[in-house]
C-alpha cells in the first residue's frame, strides 16, 4: 500500500537565461538564449513525485496573476492533487531568474512573492490535512516562521518530516530535531554545520556522522557528480553518480529528492530509493528546463535496465 505524501512549498515561474561563461563584476552579457519555465523547489519535487508515478498532493501559494493560474493549471494537468489553493492578496506569485553556462552549472536568484506570505490562517487549513498522511516534504522558499509552526504540527501528528534545506536559510535546532531526514547538498550541508564549503567526501562523511548522533536525525547529502550519502545512527550508504553530459542542473536536486521519495512512498528499500533518485536525475540534467525536465517512471526503469549501478 503506497503511503501518502504532502508537500508543502513554493510555486514559481522559471526565467532561464543561457549563457557561454557568467558575467564576472560589472559586465554586460548577452544570453544565448531565454526560456520561461514553470518551477519553485515544491512544485518541482512535487511534480517529480507524480511523473514518476505515487500519489502526491502539493499545498502552495500564488499571486492572483495570470503567472498564479498558469501554476495551477499545469499541476491540475499532471493530476498532482490540490487539496484547496491559497492566494496572497499582497504578494506576487514568485519568480526566479536562472542563469546557466554552457557546461550545465547554474546559478539562481529567487524572488519569493506570495511563497513567503503563508500564515497561520494557512496552517489552520493545512493541519486538517494531516490525518491522511505518512510524509511531508517541505523546503526553506516559504518563511521560517511558517515551516516552525508546520514542522511542528506535523511532528506531533506523527507524520515523518522531510527537509530540503535549500535555499539555504539557518534553521533553529528544533526544526532539525523533528526531522525524520534532511536531504541538503554539499554545499547546504556545509552551511548547516557552520563550516567552509567541505568537498571532501570522506571529510562529509565523518560530519554526517557526528550530525546525525548529535541531532538524532537522519541525513541524504546529494554531492552532484559525485553522487549521494546516506547517513543513520544505524548505517552509511554512498551511492555513485551516473556519469552523462549535463546541459542543465537546474532541477537534478528536485527530481533525485522526488525519485526517493517516490520509491519509499511505495514500500522500496533505501537502497531502491537511492538507485531509482540518481537514475532519475541523471535523465533530468541531460534536458533543459525545471519540471519539463523530469522523466517518468518508465523512462528511469527503463535506462535501469540499461546500466545498473556498480
Amino acid at each position: 500500500m503506497n503511503k501518502k505524501v504532502l508537500v508543502i512549498g513554493s510555486a514559481n515561474i522559471d526565467y532561464v537565461y543561457n549563457v557561454d561563461k557568467y558575467p564576472v563584476e560589472g559586465e554586460t552579457i548577452v544570453a544565448t538564449s531565454f526560456s520561461k519555465f514553470l518551477g519553485g523547489k515544491g512544485a518541482n519535487q512535487a511534480l517529480a513525485v507524480k511523473i514518476m508515478n505515487a500519489d502526491v498532493s502539493f499545498v502552495c501559494k500564488i499571486g492572483e496573476d495570470n503567472d498564479g493560474y498558469e501554476i495551477i493549471e499545469n499541476l491540475t494537468n499532471n493530476k498532482v492533487n490540490l487539496p484547496f489553493i491559497t492566494k496572497s492578496e499582497k504578494y506576487n506569485t514568485g519568480c526566479a531568474g536562472i542563469v546557466i553556462e554552457k557546461n550545465g552549472n547554474n546559478r539562481i536568484i529567487v524572488h519569493p512573492g506570495a511563497n513567503d506570505d503563508f500564515d497561520d490562517k494557512d496552517i489552520e487549513k493545512i493541519s486538517q490535512l494531516f490525518a491522511e498522511y505518512e510524509y511531508l516534504l517541505i523546503q526553506l522558499e516559504v518563511n521560517l516562521n511558517f515551516i516552525e509552526k508546520i514542522v511542528d504540527l506535523a511532528y506531533r501528528n506523527d507524520i515523518k518530516v522531510i527537509l530540503n534545506p535549500a535555499p539555504f536559510k539557518k534553521i533553529s535546532k528544533s526544526i532539525i530535531e523533528k526531522c525524520f531526514l534532511i536531504i541538503p547538498n554539499e554545499t547546504e550541508f556545509s552551511k548547516l554545520i557552520g563550516k567552509e564549503n567541505i568537498k571532501d567526501i570522506k571529510i562529509i562523511e565523518v560530519e554526517a556522522k557526528n550530525f546525525v548522533k548529535n541531532y538524532k536525525t537522519n541525513l541524504l547529502i546529494t554531492l552532484g557528480e559525485k553522487g549521494s550519502l546516506y547517513i543513520s545512527e544505524e548505517k552509511s550508504l554512498y551511492k555513485k553518480a551516473i556519469s552523462v553530459k549535463a546541459i542543465d542542473t537546474t532541477a537534478a536536486g528536485d527530481t533525485f529528492i522526488g525519485g526517493f521519495i517516490r520509491t519509499i512512498s511505495k514500500g522500496g528499500t533505501l537502497s531502491e530509493a537511492l538507485d531509482f533518485a540518481t537514475f532519475a536525475s541523471s535523465i533530468t540534467v541531460t534536458r533543459r528546463g525545471a519540471q519539463v525536465s523530469i522523466p517518468s517512471e518508465d523512462e528511469v526503469l527503463d535506462k535501469m535496465k540499461e546500466k545498473p549501478i556498480q
